[in-house]
Formats: structure tokens, sequence, C-alpha cells
């Protein structure tokens, strides 16, 4: 079973109300067509953005994920979870969406809202 659907019971079972998607390959066609999810690939982000988080400053939960612009990810991986779980643990957040804007070459895109 996948660790995702795992932390998805542990979190329904705690009886906390956060919520996750993890979109990768949304947002544009070419991100879309570079992510196989049964191969990982290794990318360096190229660039992180927040929408949606109306009043909460973007660098700052940017910095929260612990990913930074030059960082090698695998994708899927574990990154972008502990990224998530990081969000979750400050209480802030009740849901998060990660998706791949861009993927050039080797690097992706991500945004989280």
């Amino acid at each position: 079973m996948s660790k995702y659907f795992w932390l998805l019971c542990l979190l329904v079972m705690s009886g906390v109300t956060a919520t996750a998607q993890i979109r990768l390959g949304v947002g544009s066609s070419s991100a879309a067509a570079s992510i196989d999810y049964a191969n990982p690939r290794k990318y360096e982000i190229g660039g992180i953005t927040v929408s949606g988080a109306k009043f909460l400053d973007p660098n700052t939960l940017i910095s929260l994920t612990g990913l930074k612009i030059g960082d090698e990810i695998e994708v899927p991986g574990d990154a972008i979870g502990r990224a998530i779980q990081k969000l979750w643990d400050q209480g802030i957040l009740g849901g998060v969406d990660v998706r791949a804007t861009k993927i050039e070459g080797d690097k992706i895109y991500l945004d989280f809202s």
C-alpha cells in the first residue's frame, strides 16, 4: 500500500480535519506528460509559488515546507509529502494542494495552494 494511503488512514482515525492533494502534472500539458508515477525521477526545484493563501505570507509558507529552489527531489517521492506534513504541523492550513506547474528539462516548478 502507498505511504499516502496510510497517512490518510492515520488522519481519518485521529479525527484531524486536514486534507491534501498531490496533483503532480496538473497545471500544464508538458508537466502532465512528463511525470510517470510508476518511475520516479529526480528533479531540481526551479521555482516554488503559493496560490490561494490570501492572508498568509507566501514566503513564510514556502520556508515552512523546508523546500528550496535548487533542492533535488524525487517525483513522486517523500519530499513533497514531508513538505505537506510540515505545513499541517503548523496548524494554520486545513488543506494543501501541490501541483507541478511546469517541467523544463530536469527542473520542476511547484505550486502550493
